[in-house]
């Protein structure tokens, strides 16, 4: 028992000349459209499960670069967030230290360093900068020993 089905089918001319280039191309006998038919289908059949097969390799490629992505990022973040959290209990700490030193002192009243800033503080922020590019550049090195 043969698992072929008989069809009658009505085809565009577009389509009956495709059907003949490639019974031509594929060295297909003249007289077998449906071997010509069934090899089209099978190479369509093929195409498609390719397609599907790249899809899911694009789609993992996708996922694996995301997630690199996003733990390079976390690490990053991390970092910055300690970096963060060390700065912000430092500032706790000098404001607290200042505001005793100011209650012991009875000062009431300050001057900004908008109306005198005081040839310490210039080389206080002078250090710091110093400092931040000494930070900056340790971090730079890192990365480029890291290959980033």
């Amino acid at each position: 028992m043969s698992n072929e089905v008989v069809k009658r089918v009505r085809l565009s001319k577009e389509s009956s000349e495709y059907i003949d280039q490639y019974t031509e191309e594929n060295g297909i006998p003249e007289g077998y459209k449906n071997r010509t038919i069934n090899a089209i289908i099978q190479e369509h059949k093929q195409m498609k499960d390719e397609q599907s097969r790249n899809e899911n390799i694009e789609s993992q490629l996708s996922e694996t670069i995301a997630e690199t992505i996003a733990k390079e990022v976390k690490q990053e973040v991390s970092r910055i967030l300690l970096g963060v959290n060390n700065t912000d209990r430092n500032t706790k700490v000098l404001i607290e230290l200042i505001n005793g030193m100011m209650i012991n002192n009875q000062q009431g009243n300050i001057m900004t360093t908008e109306d005198h800033e005081t040839p310490g503080l210039a080389v206080a922020r002078d250090k710091v900068a110093k400092d931040i590019e000494k930070q900056k550049q340790k971090r730079d090195d890192w990365l480029a020993r890291k290959g980033g």
